[in-house]
């Protein structure tokens, strides 16, 4: 997480469990991978985490320029929900 260049464990912590929530709701058994309903919004992860929304967004674009996670947009334009990559690694 060097990358991420964080000067906070809080940070750091926080960043942690937005990876954490977005695997645990995507791992629901009631969700089905080819809707993009089974991946979780920023409202969804922002609620969980106890986060503002524009606190999730900024973690949540952060991570998707390291390439650890994607956006993918849902039925009403302004949605987006988040997965994980196939591959998570962080990109140079």
């Amino acid at each position: 997480m060097d990358r991420f260049n964080v000067r906070s464990s809080k940070r750091l912590a926080t960043i942690v469990e937005v990876l954490q929530v977005i695997e645990e709701m995507m791992d629901s058994p009631d969700k089905s991978p080819v809707d993009c309903n089974a991946f979780p919004s920023t409202r969804d992860i922002a609620d969980r985490c106890s986060l503002s929304i524009y606190s999730t967004r900024h973690i949540l674009l952060l991570l998707q320029e390291k390439g650890l996670i994607d956006s993918v947009k849902g039925k009403h334009a302004k949605h987006l929900y988040w997965k994980r990559t196939e591959s998570p690694g962080l990109k140079h």
